[in-house]
């Protein structure tokens, strides 16, 4: 795929950790594909940092165009 589309605050325990107030309506962002790493990737980081985040995301391809929906 040419870039990734994700929904971000989507749990509510997330919005928490977050400080922020659940959104009305979801909010979305895209990933480049070059953000994607293999499970051997060694995540460096600057020096002074103690501790990273990392996230996971779930990828689904959609092959063919929606038709008929509605919002």
């Amino acid at each position: 795929p040419c870039h990734f589309v994700y929904v971000v605050l989507n749990y509510h325990d997330h919005v928490g950790e977050q400080n922020e107030d659940i959104p009305e309506q979801p909010l979305l962002f895209v990933e480049l594909p070059s953000a994607v790493t293999d499970p051997g990737y060694h995540n460096i980081h600057p020096a002074d940092i103690d501790q990273a985040d990392f996230e996971v995301g779930l990828g689904v391809v959609i092959r063919r165009t929606a038709r008929n929906v509605s919002g």
